[in-house]
């Protein structure tokens, strides 16, 4: 019977810990690319299972704590799209068009110290300027509260006091009836 708790109550706290760990905290960067400017549309912080980011690409940000470099990252933005489709002939027609305007969002990694995001253009030139120093945590209580792990805890607590319990009670059991019968005894007086 122990051994059952013992095993639910490893496993819960091993899948618990399998989940958080596989979770990444990242910014979600949504920028409008025009006329060879870049634009902030909205940024929020999330969390998510991976992080696809690129190696390549003639754009990069720069992550900065004050001004130490964090990370940096190149990405690219693409602003030709490919087309093909059949004419009322039946013939097949391909082309490019180079779009003026081209919205995208970046995943970036979430650095709790950060203070801003830099991105910079093919000549080293600065496109964009993000201020993120309202994401960063300065102290251990600025992380916002997430609901699902104070409840996730809770439920272990809960999980190890009701083993905690059901051992109690088994050892009892155990020991004989004398001390039951003892009990009954004394409320049947």
């Amino acid at each position: 019977m122990k051994k059952k708790y013992l095993i639910f109550g490893f496993l819960l706290l091993v899948s618990i810990a399998i989940a958080e760990s596989d979770l990444s905290r990242v910014y979600l960067v949504e920028l409008e690319y025009k006329n060879s400017a870049l634009s902030l549309i909205g940024i929020t912080l999330e969390e998510v299972y991976s992080i696809d980011e690129q190696s390549e690409g003639r754009y990069y940000y720069k992550i900065f704590d004050r001004d130490k470099v964090l990370r940096s990252s190149h990405f690219e933005i693409n602003t030709e799209v490919y087309y093909t489709f059949e004419d009322e002939e039946g013939n097949l027609v391909a082309g490019a068009e180079n779009l003026s305007s081209v919205n995208l969002t970046l995943s970036i990694p979430y650095y709790p110290r950060a203070d801003r995001i830099l991105f910079y253009g093919p000549n080293d030139n600065i496109l964009l300027n993000i201020d993120v120093s309202e994401f960063s945590k300065k102290g251990f209580f600025d992380e916002p509260i997430n609901v699902l792990k104070i409840l996730v805890v809770l439920l272990v607590l809960v999980l190890i006091i009701i083993v905690f319990l059901a051992r109690k009670s088994s050892k009892h059991e155990r020991k004989g009836s004398s001390r039951s019968d003892a009990v009954k005894a004394f409320l049947n007086r």
